[in-house]
């Protein structure tokens, strides 16, 4: 990056620069990152597939609309169908699975513990509790990636 400048010669640059990159265009009109693009799945067309693949859930989740704003000019505008879950909502999970094995504890003592229902809740309840545990701490690992 910046070879031959003062600055020249860079490991890496900042996430936020790769906004940058459609201000620099070719004479077709294609930004940058089209370039970078075409040249990762021409060279690393397995690794393209492979990243294609990873983000296909992503893509899936974005909605895409043309609307008319307050004067009537067109917009394009792009939203989420779905958020990742935050804080908050890993703290509700939390109650809500504090609330379901205590009416299993409860509904336990009544029918007994060598039910099928005995059997088999509070073994779903505790694997609710380690995908919760693992939730709030992926939500933690993000939250501190992304505050970085």
């Amino acid at each position: 990056l910046n070879g031959g400048t003062g600055r020249g010669q860079a490991d890496g640059f900042e996430i936020r620069a790769l906004g940058l990159l459609e201000s620099i265009k070719d004479p077709n009109g294609n930004d940058l990152r089209h370039f970078v693009l075409d040249m990762f799945f021409h060279l690393k067309p397995a690794e393209a597939g492979t990243l294609i693949y990873e983000l296909f859930p992503c893509f899936c989740n974005v909605t895409r609309r043309l609307s008319k704003n307050a004067i009537g000019t067109e917009e394009f505008n792009k939203g989420f169908l779905v958020s990742a879950p935050g804080t908050d909502e890993v703290e509700r999970f939390k109650g809500e699975l504090t609330e379901a094995q205590s009416l299993c504890q409860q509904a336990t003592a009544k029918l007994g513990a060598s039910t099928v229902f005995g059997k088999t809740m509070p073994v779903m309840l505790e694997q609710a509790k380690t995908s919760i545990e693992e939730l709030a701490k992926l939500v933690d690992e993000a939250s501190n990636h992304l505050s970085q």
